[in-house]
């Protein structure tokens, strides 16, 4: 079983006209849009008089980042790198970089962070959706040739270890946030939001000037947790519900994988939700942060500066970082 969209436990309160807030007769008219892109839906919500244009280029925009990162595509850069079984290939200064920036966090994270098992992927069907559970033996042969440090980058020329693959996954929805940021800035845009799965945009601030208001349930529980109101941030969640599937076993299997078993990872955890001003940033922690669990992500992610999260376990309980308050409001016990 899949979900294209994470906001199954993310509801976006866009309730701008009510008599509780107090706003004028007729609200301002959006542009909207819905196209399915880098393997999620996407909506978009764009008000001012760009509107029409800040859609069109942002879709424009999901279709390119598609066609350069997906791992599906045959002719992607990331699908020739995968397919170079060890040889040099030649990619964009931008897969490079963000390439890049996918091992600066796997640097940070400890490892939690792991672009480079699509291999494992592969193994458990997450990606063609011919779910399988394999076997210890078969998950230990292909973790032995998963060595990030065996990367080698130069200038434009990508060479990766023989027998690894690599997936931009839990990285490419979030740096295409950040690409339709700089849109919404050249263009002036002052109010929108974008849903990308697991990720959200809320640009600028609703049409009344007050924060965008974003309504978060637990995914299991489906209890109202509580709501952020936010301008100008990205939230990412990353949770066991966003891709799935029940084994022959009974057993219910979830695409975060654990670099060290290359099993689904198996901790308290429902959903790790963070926010922070970069899609990137927002994106890479959600799933580094579920990967360490409760205890470790929450140590972690309070030593790293302008950047927040929600943990969300099983049970419905919830915490928080240190600064979640100031954007996170829970429903009263």
């Amino acid at each position: 079983m899949r979900r294209k969209n994470l906001i199954f436990f993310i509801i976006l309160f866009l309730i701008l006209c009510v008599s509780s807030i107090g706003c004028v007769p007729q609200a301002p008219i959006p542009e909207r849009a819905t196209v399915f892109a880098m393997d999620t839906i996407i909506e978009i919500t764009v008000y001012g008089v760009k509107a029409d244009e800040m859609v069109t280029r942002s879709i424009a925009e999901l279709h390119r980042l598609e066609e350069l990162l997906s791992v599906t595509r045959p002719e992607s850069d990331l699908a020739r790198i995968n397919a170079s079984g060890g040889n040099p290939v030649i990619v964009s200064p931008e897969t490079v970089s963000l390439l890049e920036v996918g091992i600066d966090f796997w640097e940070k994270t400890g490892g939690a962070f792991f672009p480079g098992l699509y291999t494992i992927s592969l193994a458990w069907g997450f990606t063609t959706d011919e779910h399988l559970v394999p076997e210890d033996e078969e998950l230990t042969a292909l973790l032995e040739f998963i060595e990030m440090e065996q990367i080698q980058i130069l200038d434009n020329t990508v060479v990766i270890p023989f027998g690894m693959k690599l997936d931009f996954g839990a990285i490419a929805k979030g740096y295409a946030i950040d690409q339709i940021q700089t849109i919404a800035q050249e263009l002036t845009v002052e109010s929108a939001l974008f849903s990308l799965g697991g990720e959200i945009l809320a640009w600028g601030t609703r049409p009344d000037g007050t924060p965008w208001r974003i309504g978060v349930l637990h995914p299991i529980t489906n209890e109202y947790l509580g709501i952020f109101e936010v301008s100008n941030m990205v939230i990412a969640t990353s949770g066991r519900l966003e891709r799935f599937f029940l084994g022959d076993d009974g057993q219910t299997y979830h695409h975060i994988i654990n670099p060290e078993t290359g099993r689904p990872v198996d901790n308290e955890l429902a959903s790790v939700t963070v926010l922070a001003t970069s899609g990137v940033v927002a994106d890479a922690y959600a799933t580094a942060l579920f990967v360490m669990g409760l205890e470790d992500g929450l140590a972690f992610i309070d030593e790293v500066d302008d950047v927040e999260a929600i943990f969300i376990t099983h049970t419905g309980d919830f915490f928080q970082s240190k600064g979640a308050s100031r954007y996170f409001t829970p429903t009263a016990p």
